[in-house]
């Protein structure tokens, strides 16, 4: 009997090209990009060319893209990062009602830190009440989280036309791109956000890899602190076959 597989916005089959670099990262360019003998070397060349080329794909500095474990390492720490970051200039961090849990879930936990995490409506179609979102866009405001496209419904937000409404306000715009990276055209230089999520694992890649772009400027703390691989921006050696 053939199999016809409907489930790709929950996970996706790993490509033949996929299979065979991650294959060849840990059977034969296996070296620790950190490591500072030959293999190591290449490592990081690698590293460095796999972060350049996602950079030409997105329009974007290769420098404000950083390595996670997907998407929910990649919205946690910016949820709860940014909202540390930005505490001394506001408490109000405003959710769509329709997020993604790794959205969710880190909302619920400042909100028991003593932030002032509040969702935002949709529309009977479920994109966002733009209206409303206006309305509750005030001076406490420091942050503000849309799907780009929703892994349920498949519903596409209006992320130009709610960057729109931030024009001369000091809120930071994140935006899970996780399922609109490689099925919608992007430019993340042209695109109002600060900061967007991507997960590998939805388009053909291995589980348990993903990125972070954070617009040149903005600072998001680490979640995961060690040897200070990232820049900095997540510690632990590289996932090379997933990245």
């Amino acid at each position: 009997m053939n199999e016809i597989y409907f489930d790709n916005c929950a996970t996706t089959k790993v490509s033949a090209g996929a299979a065979e670099a991650a294959l060849a990262a840990m059977r034969e360019n296996y070296g620790n990009g950190s490591s500072l003998h030959a293999l190591g070397a290449r490592a990081a060349a690698l590293l460095t060319d796999c972060r350049a080329s996602l950079a030409r794909l997105l329009d974007a500095e290769p420098g404000a893209l950083h390595f996670t474990s997907g998407g929910t390492e990649a919205n946690n720490q910016t949820v709860l990062g940014l909202a540390a970051a930005n505490a001394a200039r506001g408490r109000t961090i405003l959710l769509a009602a329709v997020e993604h849990p790794s959205i969710l879930e880190p909302g619920k936990l400042l909100a028991g830190q003593g932030f002032n995490v509040k969702t935002f409506p949709v529309d009977e179609e479920g994109r966002v009440d733009l209206e409303k979102l206006a309305g509750m866009l005030d001076d406490d405001v420091i942050l503000l989280c849309v799907q780009h496209v929703n892994n349920e419904t498949g519903v596409i937000q209006p992320i130009e036309r709610i960057g729109r409404l931030l024009v001369g306000k000091n809120i930071l715009f994140h935006v899970d791109g996780v399922q609109s990276f490689c099925k919608l055209p992007l430019r993340l230089s042209a695109l109002p956000a600060h900061t967007f999520s991507v997960s590998g694992h939805k388009i053909h890649a291995p589980k348990g890899c993903g990125f972070l772009y954070v617009r040149p400027g903005v600072r998001v703390p680490p979640l995961l602190l060690g040897g200070g691989q990232e820049g900095g921006r997540r510690s632990g050696t590289e996932n090379m076959p997933g990245i």
